[in-house]
């Protein structure tokens, strides 16, 4: 996962990491930043995301929680948290 500008990401970024094989998600915050996360299709699947913000004393922390399984073994989807 990887802080990225908004507009990067949907002008370049996303583009250049399919090339390569790779899909992702962004989270947009309220800036022009967003959090962004991408994984190998050949290795893993998008099951479902979810987000959250998480509130803690003055800081606000956006949260991504994957849910992916590993191609061809689609016994119990992995769980990844940022």
């Amino acid at each position: 996962m990887q802080e990225v500008d908004y507009e990067h990401y949907t002008t370049r970024l996303r583009s250049a990491m399919n090339q390569l094989g790779y899909d992702g998600i962004l989270l947009q915050r309220q800036d022009d930043y967003g959090l962004a996360t991408f994984w190998d299709t050949s290795v893993f699947e998008l099951v479902a995301q979810k987000h959250a913000t998480l509130h803690h004393l003055a800081e606000t922390h956006l949260q991504v929680f994957l849910f992916i399984y590993t191609v061809g073994q689609k016994t119990a989807p992995l769980l990844c948290i940022r």
